[in-house]
């Protein structure tokens, strides 16, 4: 959100940066926050949808350290962690296998891409792009090196996007040995 200093000065001149008058349409209003130690909300009773509002106070920690975030979620002093920072990955695969009842992946959007100067030889040529492109191994990035739920795409854009339309790609369904075969078919077309 960008606000003009004007108004931001006008806001706290009336008070409603303070959370005793701060302005809400959620279901939670801002009942307090300590810098670095936590943010409190509670439930918002001018909610549109306050019937369907499920619990009444929410408190967020700020917690920097993805380690000390699991032990505080498995000693039982937090009931959840959003990511904030990642599990560590060799703790995600130890927690799918300790409760995996309790491990929950939610897509994201965003999309891990690597770029090339492509006006510089070899990348220059399109068949050697596309050749390079081929032989990514997304499926063994996606479960093996970053390891937590991402699912390969051969598009820039996640297939979680919300009315996106997936271009109908012929060399996404080709298994990895048949994406390395046409690679090297077109890195001989372009000597």
């Amino acid at each position: 959100m960008l606000l003009q200093n004007k108004v931001i000065a006008y806001a706290t001149e009336l008070g409603f940066c303070n959370s005793l008058h701060m302005v809400s349409n959620g279901a939670y209003t801002l009942k307090s926050w300590v810098v670095n130690e936590r943010i409190v909300l509670e439930r918002n009773t001018q909610y549109w949808n306050n019937a369907k509002t499920v619990l009444d106070k929410v408190s967020y920690l700020p917690i920097e350290s993805e380690n000390s975030e699991l032990s505080r979620y498995r000693a039982g002093e937090v009931e959840m962690t959003n990511g904030s920072t990642p599990i560590p990955l060799e703790h995600f695969k130890k927690l799918q296998k300790e409760i995996p009842d309790e491990i929950r992946v939610s897509p994201k959007i965003g999309t891990y891409y690597y770029e090339f100067n492509n006006r510089r030889a070899p990348f220059s040529d399109a068949r050697v792009r596309k050749a390079l492109s081929y032989t990514i191994n997304r499926e063994a990035i996606a479960n093996f090196v970053v390891g937590q739920g991402e699912k390969p795409t051969y598009s820039f854009t996640p297939d979680n996007v919300n009315s996106f339309v997936k271009p109908d790609l012929n060399w996404e369904n080709l298994s990895y040995d048949q994406r390395v075969d046409a690679a090297r078919k077109l890195l001989s077309e372009a000597g």
